[in-house]
């Protein structure tokens, strides 16, 4: 009940189920990826891939650049397919068995809510975290920030 499509069998030689591109100099982000490590369990279901790291190439995960990834949670199936926002951990969780979390943001009525809260998250994760704004990071890094890495 407004899910996405039901997950895709794993890639050849991968064992992941999905890909998730997390901030891991974000706290509450971090956070929250230890919950899904520990619901994981060992099964490595999940392939967490840190957008912060150095070494972080988007060509490699899904062609979601740096900053598109610091505006908005995405999450690469096996198929290659994105999604994102508050869809993507509906299904992050469903993965993990406990969708019920989430559920509810998926459910007529609540969706358009959750996912203007959703936005007002994302758009000001940075400074609720007290880290530099998205330019700043960006700039750090050499990469580039247009009106594109912003959707």
């Amino acid at each position: 009940m407004g899910l996405d499509p039901p997950l895709t069998m794993d890639a050849p030689g991968e064992g992941w189920r999905l890909q998730l591109l997390f901030d891991a100099g974000c706290p509450l982000c971090q956070r929250e990826v230890n919950l899904m490590r520990q619901r994981d369990g060992g099964r490595c279901l999940i392939d967490f891939v840190d957008i912060d790291a150095p070494d972080y190439e988007p060509a490699n995960h899904g062609g979601i650049s740096y900053a598109q990834a610091m505006g908005r949670l995405y999450v690469r199936r096996p198929d290659g397919s994105l999604v994102s926002g508050l869809a993507a951990l509906r299904e992050l969780y469903c993965l993990l068995g406990i969708g019920w979390l989430y559920a509810p943001t998926g459910w007529p009525g609540l969706r358009s809510f959750a996912d203007a809260a959703y936005a007002m998250w994302a758009r000001y994760r940075l400074p609720l975290t007290r880290r530099p704004n998205l330019a700043r990071l960006c700039a750090a890094r050499g990469c580039v920030l247009n009106a594109e890495a912003m959707t």
